[in-house]
């Protein structure tokens, strides 16, 4: 299975759980009906059509902040395509026009820390996805 095969898996999911918040850092948090969990701690943006919702630098104020309301409108959706570019970045297709953007900024500063952008984990086969600020898509096997 590679991360093509994983996001697959999403096609026709319902979104269970959507949440973003932020602190140290923006963060947002998907979870799909077939156990798919999808997490952004990069930059990322929400949209509506033409509209961007929220962007993750955007006002993290839990429940009532632009990103907490672009992240609730998520959930309860199906989920009807995806994308995943040369330079890793996701963009997965919701219904009402809903899309999520993960994107790799390598220009970040972060490279020496190795911090991570996205991670999809589909816990079925027990693995994850992760897309780190060195660029490198690292796979790895797990545990529950």
């Amino acid at each position: 299975m590679d991360i093509t095969d994983a996001l697959l898996t999403t096609l026709g999911t319902t979104v269970e759980y959507s949440r973003c918040g932020g602190g140290a850092g923006s963060w947002l948090l998907l979870k799909t009906d077939n156990r798919v969990s999808i997490n952004g701690w990069g930059y990322w943006e929400i949209w509506r059509y033409d509209e961007i919702l929220a962007t993750s630098e955007d006002d993290d104020t839990a429940i009532v902040g632009k990103m907490a309301q672009a992240a609730i409108r998520i959930e309860g959706k199906k989920t009807l395509g995806f994308t995943i570019d040369e330079q890793r970045n996701i963009g997965m297709l919701f219904e009402d026009a809903l899309e999520l953007w993960l994107f790799y900024v390598p220009e970040c500063g972060h490279e020496e820390l190795g911090l991570i952008f996205w991670e999809i984990v589909y816990f079925p086969s027990k693995i994850s996805f992760t897309l780190n600020s060195r660029g490198a898509l690292v796979t790895e096997f797990f545990y529950e």
